[in-house]
């Protein structure tokens, strides 16, 4: 019965709740590793995206910069002044010359006349001049210029429109332009401001998001780290009877240990390959499959002087070794295939896989996956003896 072999491991108390927890370990460990892919993906994700928005960030410091100095240049230009010049203008009014200070500040230059004349005579004398009377930008003018004044008054190029109700510059105020241009200036530097420090507290958090990442990854992968040692962890050799009957009927004795998801059964009774093939389906097993260099080392070093068939034959129509019912297997057969001399079959010794013909007899290793073992076994049957 194919049931016989699951039967006396489980008969045997500790080791199948050993192997159930085995079983455990290995659905906990592919949760585990599948949440630690994902942490692993999303750090990555997180990190070009830190990344980038750095790049971003350090693109628009230069802006900033950059802009920050332009606007400094024409704060400085705006508010450099030139020294006081006494000088008589060569423009009349009435056949008088023009008599008075001329200097500059900024993007202006300023004539102070104290000759005393009405508003529209002021107007006049400057347009002589190809001048203007003063229109005045902003506060700070404002302020430089009264500064500039000790007790005398000067007329402004300012009136009062009596049908709008309100005062207004000569030509309506057509000339802004500077200040406007530090308007934008300032405007968008402000706005660079706010977006600079948006994306630092931006970048702050992704970091903050980041870190705790870290730490979710560093703590799942000590957790997988601690799985995988229980995994690997191999119990003790128990000496068994399967209750499991071969072509000749006779009871099959060896050897059942369990190392991390496999459980192995040794058998000393001298079989032909296709024996032990038949011996192992007989016992709802299958012959050993050795899945990388790690497994096989470890088999290696269970043997002594017996060999033992597993379940790798040589295709002759494709010329190479191949595992029954072609599973996968990360073992490298190249050196197999190379050897490949006096047989079709393979046994395993304590040196290395070595190929003879499938009709000399040698021992066999059977094998069973924990993850295939039944939720409920049946095990009523008399408990076989050691």
């Amino acid at each position: 019965m194919s049931s016989g072999p699951l039967c006396a491991v489980k008969c045997e108390g500790k080791y199948f709740i050993r192997a159930n927890l085995v079983f455990q370990y290995r659905q906990e460990k592919h949760e585990q590793e599948k949440t630690l892919n994902n942490i692993r993906e999303e750090n990555h994700a997180m990190k070009k995206d830190i990344s980038l928005k750095e790049e971003m960030l350090n693109n628009k410091s230069s802006e900033y910069a950059t802009l920050k100095k332009s606007l400094n240049s024409l704060n400085r230009q705006q508010n450099r002044c030139y020294g006081e010049t006494k000088i008589v203008l060569d423009c009349l009014h009435r056949g008088n010359r023009v008599e008075g200070h001329w200097f500059c500040c900024g993007i202006k230059c300023y004539y102070f006349s104290t000759n005393k004349k009405k508003w529209n005579g002021c107007k006049q004398t400057c347009q002589d001049c190809s001048l203007s009377l003063l229109q005045i930008d902003d506060e700070d003018e404002l302020k430089f210029l009264k500064s500039q004044l000790n007790s005398n008054n000067y007329w402004i190029g300012l009136t009062h429109n009596k049908s709008k109700g309100e005062w207004q510059w000569i030509g309506n105020g057509s000339s802004k332009l500077y200040s406007e241009e530090k308007h934008q200036l300032q405007e968008t530097l402000n706005n660079l401001r706010q977006e600079y420090q948006s994306m630092k507290h931006d970048i702050s958090l992704k970091e903050e998001m980041w870190r705790n990442k870290s730490l979710e990854y560093a703590a799942l992968k000590e957790s997988l780290h601690s799985l995988n040692k229980e995994q690997n962890k191999c119990y003790g050799e128990i000496k068994i009877v399967l209750d499991c009957l071969n072509k000749r009927g006779n009871r099959v004795e060896g050897h059942w240990f369990c190392c991390g998801i496999k459980c192995y059964y040794f058998s000393t009774d001298q079989k032909t390959w296709n024996g032990c093939k038949q011996t192992c389906q007989g016992c709802g097993l299958s012959l050993l499959q050795i899945e990388d260099e790690d497994e096989l080392k470890f088999l290696k070093s269970q043997l002594y002087s017996n060999n033992y068939w597993i379940g790798l034959t040589h295709n002759k129509s494709k010329g190479e070794w191949q595992w029954i019912g072609n599973g996968p297997s990360k073992l490298d057969l190249a050196g197999m295939n190379a050897a490949h001399r006096t047989g079709s079959c393979a046994f395993l010794s304590f040196i290395r896989i070595e190929n003879e013909d499938c009709g000399k007899t040698h021992g066999c290793i059977c094998e069973e996956r924990i993850s295939k073992f039944p939720v409920a076994l049946n095990c009523d049957k008399q408990r076989n003896q050691i």
